[in-house]
C-alpha cells in the first residue's frame, strides 16, 4: 500500500518513529530559510550597487577634471567643484546605507523567517508571537528613524498616519516620531544661509532669532527682521538633506517590496510612489514659496 512504501521497518504503538517527520521538518525550515535570506541578500545588493554607481561617478567625474585642463582655468575649476561636490556626498550616503540599510535587513530577514517559524508554534501562540515581532521590528524602525532624521524620519512620520498600510504595532511606536525634530543649531543654520544667498547673514537681516519659532524633520522656521524693518519667517533646510534622500527613497521602495507578502493585499508600489511624491514636494522649497506667495495674493486682493 501506498501509506506503507515509506515505512523502513514496522514500529509498535509503544515506540513511534518521529525521525522521518522530524527530518522532512528541518529540511523545510533549511529551504524556507535559505530562500529568506537569498531574498534579503538580493535586495542588499540591489541597494548597495545603487550606492556603489554613485561612487563610479565620482570617478567618472575626476576623468572630466583632468581633460578640463586642456580647456583653461575656468572649467578646470567648474570640473574640480562638481568634484568635490561629489565627493561631499558620498561619506554621506555610504554611512546612511550602512546603518539604516542594515535595520532594514534585520527587519526583512524576521518576516521572512516568520513563515517558518509560525508553522512550529501552536495556534494559540502564533498570534501574541507575530504581535511581538510587530512591535520589534517597529521599534527598530523608529530608533534608526530618530538616529538618521531627515527624510528617513519624514518617511517613518508618513507611515504612522498608514493604518490601512501597517500593523497596528507599527502605527503606535512610529506615531512617537510625529513630535520627535531635534533642531539643527543655529551655526548649521547661518551657514546654510550665507552659502544660499552668497552674503554675511548680518548683510541679509538687521536680526535672526537664534531658536527657531518651529522644526521639523525636514527643516525649521526662524523670526528674522530686514535692514528695513519688516518682521519675515525665514524656513531654512536641514543641512545635508538632499544628499542623502534619493538613498532614502531606494531604500524605502526595497523594504516595502521585500516585506510585501506580510502586509495587507494593496497596491504597495502606489503607496511608495506617493509617499516618495510627498516627501519631493516637501523638499521643494521654491515650490512652496511660490504657493504661499500666491496664496498672500489673493488674500490680500
Amino acid at each position: 500500500m501506498k501509506n506503507t512504501s515509506l515505512t523502513q521497518r514496522p514500529t509498535t504503538p509503544t515506540e513511534p518513529n518521529w525521525q522521518p517527520l522530524n527530518d522532512f521538518a528541518e529540511q523545510k525550515q533549511n529551504d524556507s530559510g535559505l530562500k529568506a535570506w537569498l531574498a534579503v541578500v538580493e535586495g542588499c545588493i540591489r541597494a548597495i550597487e545603487k550606492t556603489a554607481w554613485q561612487g563610479r561617478e565620482i570617478a567618472d567625474q575626476t576623468v572630466k577634471t583632468w581633460k578640463a585642463m586642456g580647456r583653461g582655468a575656468n572649467a578646470v575649476n567648474e570640473e574640480m567643484q562638481i568634484l568635490a561636490d561629489e565627493m561631499r556626498r558620498w561619506p554621506a550616503r555610504l554611512k546612511r546605507l550602512s546603518k539604516t540599510g542594515w535595520m532594514l535587513t534585520k527587519v526583512v530577514a524576521s518576516y521572512r523567517l516568520w513563515g517558518t517559524r509560525s508553522a512550529f508554534l501552536p495556534s494559540n501562540m502564533r498570534e501574541s508571537a507575530l504581535e511581538s515581532l510587530h512591535q520589534r521590528n517597529a521599534r527598530r524602525f523608529r530608533d534608526t528613524s530618530l538616529e538618521q532624521g531627515g527624510a528617513f524620519l519624514k518617511i517613518g512620520q508618513l507611515l504612522s498616519s498608514r493604518p490601512d498600510l501597517l500593523p497596528q504595532a507599527w502605527v503606535d511606536e512610529l506615531a512617537i516620531l510625529q513630535d520627535q525634530a531635534n533642531p539643527v543649531p543655529f551655526e548649521g543654520i547661518a551657514r546654510v544661509l550665507e552659502q544660499e544667498f552668497g552674503q554675511p547673514l548680518d548683510t541679509l537681516f538687521a536680526h535672526v532669532d537664534p531658536e527657531p519659532l518651529a522644526a521639523a524633520s525636514i527643516g525649521q522656521v526662524h523670526r528674522a527682521r530686514l535692514h528695513d524693518g519688516r518682521d519675515v519667517a525665514v524656513k531654512v533646510q536641514r543641512p545635508g538633506l538632499e544628499e542623502v534622500v534619493e538613498l532614502d527613497m531606494t531604500l524605502l521602495k526595497i523594504f516595502m517590496g521585500a516585506v510585501k507578502s506580510a502586509l495587507p493585499p494593496m497596491d504597495i508600489d502606489t503607496i511608495v510612489s506617493e509617499i516618495q511624491r510627498t516627501v519631493r514636494e516637501e523638499l521643494d522649497y521654491e515650490r512652496e514659496a511660490r504657493v504661499m506667495t500666491q496664496i498672500g495674493e489673493q488674500l490680500a486682493g
